[in-house]
């Protein structure tokens, strides 16, 4: 049996490796982490020589023996769903438990493979650990500060003539102004004014990189697939081209670059991963980030790249 994790809002990425797990014949289940357990309750029952994880749902109760479990994919581990009349201080102080519970429950798995676990998941999560190691392994990385201290930002951004981008520490950004979204966004003399706020939600800054080309390079396994786009210079204070509409396709990086890609996510033990560089203008090739989740069908909609299938036969060995 193979477990896929994932949340009821995703369909595409999820049914496509649905499709190809088919095709190899191999019996799996989808389950939709942000149901459980407020809406489908969770149970673990441990004996002395048994274990068991019970799922419960509106067409009856999933049972499933680690010892059943070949292998999980970790597409997405999603916080759970509370109805909207549920008292928010009802949330705040059940969520960590009802997290825990699920986090537990198909933890016990520990003899599956595991595309990715959930451990190293919130390790890879931390971005000063991903750009010290990327560092480490031979990458180019911008000039970066993680900081609440809002005179060490000025101060950065005068060292840089005010070339200077913030992105997010956690997954949700601080809001300067109205530069506040999820995205890389470019600050200015004006936002300068708005640091009050990174006292309390501390963030990432860093030197703004002419780009010419990104890439986004997929691992899977021992596989590496990269596709990539062309950059203009920024119209607004955005500069993420998950904010822009693109056209991908297949492109082709250096051997040794591929190599450090999979160095970088075998560093983060992370089977699946992707990972995002970026080629300035003077022909320098920067990483960016990696994410053991990230986003890859538009990927094989625009260059075709079988990156469903490669996720299918890698859980299915």
């Amino acid at each position: 049996m193979i477990l896929l994790l994932t949340y009821s809002g995703d369909t595409l990425s999820t049914q496509k490796v649905m499709e190809e797990l088919t095709t190899l014949g191999r019996e799996f289940l989808r389950i939709d982490t942000n149901r459980y357990p407020v809406e489908c309750p969770v149970c673990s029952i441990l004996t002395p020589d048994h274990t068991e994880i019970q799922l419960h749902t509106e067409d009856g109760t999933t049972r499933l023996s680690p010892a059943d479990i070949e292998s999980v994919w970790t597409r997405c581990f999603s916080p759970a769903y509370y109805p909207q009349e549920c008292p928010q201080e009802l949330i705040s102080d059940s969520y960590p438990t009802a997290a825990s519970l699920v986090e537990q429950a198909l933890g016990v798995c520990q003899n599956a493979f595991w595309m990715n676990h959930p451990s190293d998941c919130k390790r890879a999560d931390q971005k000063l650990f991903q750009l010290q190691t990327a560092r480490h392994l031979g990458f180019h990385i911008p000039e970066t500060i993680a900081t609440n201290e809002t005179s060490l930002v000025v101060q950065f951004f005068d060292s840089l003539d005010g070339q200077v981008v913030t992105k997010s520490l956690l997954p949700r950004t601080v809001d300067l102004r109205d530069v506040g979204s999820d995205f890389t966004c470019l600050i200015t003399e004006e936002h300068l004014g708005g640091l009050v706020q990174v006292r309390g939600k501390p963030q990432i800054f860093q030197r703004y990189l002419s780009i010419a080309r990104e890439f986004r390079v997929v691992v899977v396994g021992e596989s590496c697939f990269v596709g990539g786009i062309e950059r203009d210079e920024p119209e607004g204070l955005t500069v993420d081209w998950r904010n822009e509409r693109h056209r991908w396709q297949e492109e082709r990086l250096s051997d040794a670059v591929l190599d450090m890609c999979q160095d970088l996510a075998e560093e983060m033990s992370l089977p699946f991963a992707t990972i995002d560089l970026a080629e300035t203008t003077d022909g320098e090739l920067y990483f960016l980030e990696i994410d053991h989740a990230g986003e890859w069908e538009f990927l094989e909609r625009d260059a075709q790249l079988p990156i469903s299938q490669a996720i299918a036969e890698e859980l299915a060995k």
